[in-house]
């Protein structure tokens, strides 16, 4: 039996989540195929695995072509056809009569935060054709009920999951309080550069926390259509020489910061669960975040970070203080963090669930 993962443009720095997958199911013996509807772009360095021959003869591009992707998928003729976002599967509802193929969907957080929000029925086809949902959390499940999903539809609750060997700390230590001239309080944020990552609240909590006398720094990796408007606020706050701006980076920049920082500091306004707040925690890091959406399922508050009302400026910087003067709560949260990782949130036990879901979906 084969099934195909649809995507759209094909691959990104940011589709690490999928590239495992993928991987994983390929290993586990399942016959599972990638079609990208977009442009499939060249293969980075980042991800040398999609190079591997048996790898590569399985992801197939239709390059912005209906008529292309439709006889891509007769060719390939899938037991099951799974679109990795659920917007993707609005238009191509009508390939699983076409196919006479099962048909799934996953829905991290934008499909249905963003997606469609002015025709209430948008996703109605899909709810009536689809033979099993993945969402990653609790709170996806509740928003796509209230977007029309019965809550009887079969689904599952598959969180993201990452590589522990690589984002591995080794003998982490926090020791030292930091916030001083000499030993700045290091800050990282990890996201796109868009309205929703809530950037611009990471800003104003490293003011508030200067005007506090807390010396601290902040490197913000990622790029957007928010660059521009997140420089010049910067320079308003007089933060220029205390912020940095890295642009999109690969993974291994991403651990070498994630092994250098004091603290994540994630403020987003909406988020579906976030990669890089688990490798944070994986990586012996204390997590501060919002209490946007999926957050607080990836947090434990109070054990591996702290989960705080979103926009709340001073509440964030009160936090931050208190770990900044505190190395042996640093400690503490990042060793529980990491554990809590390697408990429910490893590659492998996604692809287990995965399989489970496809199977009980094919009735095998």
């Amino acid at each position: 039996m084969t099934v195909v993962l649809i995507v759209d443009d094909f691959p990104t720095v940011s589709q690490t989540f999928l590239v495992s997958k993928f991987l994983g199911l390929l290993t586990r013996g399942w016959d599972v195929q990638l079609l990208c509807l977009g442009e499939q772009k060249t293969m980075p360095d980042y991800f040398p695995d999609l190079l591997e021959p048996t790898a590569a003869a399985r992801i197939h591009a239709a390059n912005n072509d209906a008529t292309q992707a439709e006889a891509i998928l007769h060719d390939l003729r899938p037991t099951l056809i799974h679109f990795e976002f659920g917007a993707l599967a609005v238009p191509h509802v009508g390939w699983k009569k076409a196919l006479g193929c099962k048909f799934t969907a996953s829905f991290r957080g934008y499909d249905l935060n963003y997606v469609g929000l002015d025709q209430p029925d948008f996703y109605r086809a899909v709810w009536h054709e689809v033979d099993g949902l993945h969402l990653l959390g609790q709170d996806l499940w509740q928003r796509a009920q209230r977007r029309g999903c019965p809550p009887t539809a079969r689904h599952t609750l598959i969180p993201p999951a990452i590589d522990t060997t690589f984002f591995d700390p080794a003998e982490r230590q926090h020791t030292d309080a930091v916030g001083t001239v000499e030993r700045p309080l290091r800050l990282l944020n990890i996201g796109r550069l868009v309205w929703k990552k809530g950037h611009a609240y990471a800003l104003d909590v490293v003011a508030a926390l200067r005007a506090q006398g807390i010396q601290t720094e902040l490197t913000i990796i990622g790029d957007g259509v928010l660059a521009d408007d997140l420089l010049s606020l910067t320079y308003r706050l007089g933060l220029e020489d205390v912020v940095e701006y890295t642009g999109a980076q690969p993974r291994d920049f991403v651990r070498g910061q994630l092994g250098t920082a004091d603290v994540l500091l994630h403020t987003a306004v909406s988020e579906g669960f976030c990669n890089a707040v688990l490798e944070a925690q994986a990586m012996c890091l204390p997590v501060v975040c919002s209490d946007a959406d999926g957050l607080a399922e990836n947090v434990a508050d109070g054990i591996t970070g702290f989960v705080l009302p979103r926009r709340q400026t001073a509440v964030f910087a009160e936090k931050l203080a208190l770990l900044a003067q505190n190395p042996e709560l640093r400690q503490r949260m990042g060793i529980a963090g990491r554990q809590r990782v390697r408990d429910h949130f490893r590659i492998e036990n996604l692809i287990d669930q995965f399989e489970t879901f496809y199977n009980q979906v094919l009735d095998l």
